[in-house]
């Protein structure tokens, strides 16, 4: 079976996506360390990779399209797999599972301050800017909205109340 989280910046995805495949003995795919491998090879934070391909379009397309081609290789190849990536429900149709983390943006800003530090005020204007940023990018590129389109997902959970262990139950 694959199955495949996505969600919002700070929902949980990728907390959630790694207990479930430690409780369920699946290989973890995650689509944003594979970005911030790439970023940190090219000496630059994670904020900075976001900036330089928002100002290099072609060089952000050839990263996605390298990025889905490994995901749909992976997916075609292996089995008992959860991909925590934002786009991996469209690139990855056969999966038989696809769930979305949701929350709202205050719940989001505290779990990112709590975890990457700053105040909550300059983390929810940075979920805005790379949230805004990421889906103008990819519905350009892909032609959907990853939180908008949720005809895509089988299961969505708004994750405001809930601790990692519920959302994974």
């Amino acid at each position: 079976m694959i199955i495949t989280i996505s969600g919002q910046p700070g929902a949980g995805s990728t907390t959630v996506s790694k207990i479930l495949a430690e409780k369920i003995n699946y290989k973890l795919i995650t689509i944003g360390e594979i970005h911030k491998q790439i970023a940190k090879e090219k000496k630059m934070t994670i904020e900075q990779f976001w900036k330089y391909q928002e100002k290099n379009p072609k060089q952000q397309e050839q990263l996605h399209k390298q990025t889905d081609e490994k995901q749909k290789h992976i997916a075609e190849t292996q089995d008992n797999l959860i991909f925590n990536g934002k786009l991996s429900a469209f690139q990855i149709p056969k999966a038989q599972i696809k769930i979305l983390l949701t929350a709202d943006l205050k719940t989001r800003a505290q779990r990112t301050a709590k975890r990457d530090g700053g105040t909550i005020e300059e983390q929810q204007q940075n979920i805005k800017n790379r949230e805004k940023m990421e889906r103008k990018d990819w519905k350009k590129i892909y032609g959907f909205d990853y939180i908008a389109d949720k005809k895509y997902y089988n299961i969505i959970i708004n994750t405001n109340e809930l601790t990692p262990g519920q959302i994974t139950e």
